[in-house]
């Protein structure tokens, strides 16, 4: 898992001015969509949910469920046109 120099930047601004100070990976429940893709996102977390594991990346607490992670394989959390994105070697693309 990596955070690119850029996102890390975003983050630790977000952070700043949050009560929450760990970053959240998850898959979004998309309701009614059939695609294979796995559609991932982010979210500032306060604590750890049930069988989350977290990971320190540069600095910054990851929480992501641990058969997510296996799933996906490599992840970068990068900067994109609509903010921060996930990206995964495996997203089912």
């Amino acid at each position: 898992m990596r955070i690119t120099p850029q996102a890390r930047e975003k983050i630790v601004a977000f952070m700043e001015n949050a009560d929450e100070n760990k970053l959240r990976v998850s898959q979004l429940s998309l309701g009614g969509c059939c695609s294979a893709k796995i559609q991932l996102g982010v979210s500032l977390a306060e604590e750890a949910e049930a069988g989350e594991e977290a990971y320190d990346v540069d600095g910054i607490v990851v929480l992501i469920d641990p058969v997510l992670r296996k799933r996906l394989g490599e992840v970068t959390i990068d900067c994109g046109d609509t903010g921060i994105v996930v990206r995964a070697a495996n997203d089912g693309a």
